[in-house]
């Protein structure tokens, strides 16, 4: 039931064939590496945030209440 698309050169997006949801992405340049939307989890991942990332485009009314580096692009 999954489908693929690539949605950028290198940039394949995985979804659910029936209802549309997103599964994962996966990277030519990085095979190791998956994004994957944080609803598709049933449990602790077991990771942490290390950093806020795109800082600039966040909503007005968000505030980052921690001290982990802030960065206005994916630096």
């Amino acid at each position: 039931m999954l489908k693929t698309y690539e949605s950028l050169p290198g940039e394949f997006k995985v979804f659910c064939s029936t209802c549309g949801s997103s599964i994962h992405t996966r990277f030519s340049e990085k095979p190791e590496i998956y994004a994957l939307p944080l609803g598709t989890l049933d449990t602790d991942p077991g990771v942490r945030p290390g950093r806020h990332v795109f800082v600039g485009n966040k909503a007005p009314w968000f505030e980052i209440a921690d001290d982990l580096p802030q960065f206005i692009k994916n630096d």
